[in-house]
């Protein structure tokens, strides 16, 4: 799931053909889509609450819409690793707290989720292992063990004026 920032939002392209794109690897080159990639792509989108804006332009959506969006095409893709890069960047809490708790619905289901994020608030307590990064490993383990080394943590990342929080749920 890529940065927003790496997206053109102005891109011609619907909620639904953006998640179909997930079917892409499954498909081959040149192939259309069949009635199960649609199926999988229409769960995608009943999974992150967004069914009826399937036809709706991909910009006019709101920015946790957006997230959903993206959300929903790795879920089409039927993945098994999961690299989701600052998903919960630009999203009100509600819809922090939804995206979160289906990270937890697939780690569950024996997925694995990688997050990139530069927030060291509560959510991440939730998350099975924490890495904090500082140009070196500066803490691995659970959010009980790292949590004493994010004090520090933000202290020098405040002044070095970057976060690079990486999260392993």
């Amino acid at each position: 799931m890529p940065q927003r920032s790496e997206v053109d939002w102005h891109y011609p392209i619907s909620v639904g053909r953006a998640v179909m794109l997930g079917r892409v690897a499954a498909l081959g080159w040149g192939r259309s889509p069949g009635a199960r990639d649609r199926a999988l792509v229409n769960q995608a989108l009943a999974r992150v609450g967004l069914s009826d804006l399937s036809h709706r332009p991909l910009a006019a959506l709101s920015g946790g819409q957006q997230q959903r969006v993206f959300l929903a095409r790795a879920l089409a893709s039927e993945a098994d690793l999961f690299l989701l890069d600052e998903p919960f960047a630009a999203i009100d809490k509600p819809t922090e707290t939804d995206l979160f708790g289906l990270c937890r619905e697939l780690a569950g289901q024996g997925k694995t989720l990688l997050l990139s994020c530069h927030d060291g608030g509560t959510l991440l307590q939730q998350c099975d292992r924490l890495l904090l990064l500082d140009g070196r490993v500066t803490a691995w383990g659970t959010p009980a063990e790292v949590t004493p080394h994010l004090a520090d943590w933000w202290g020098r990342s405040a002044v070095n004026g970057h976060r690079p929080l990486d999260v392993t749920c």
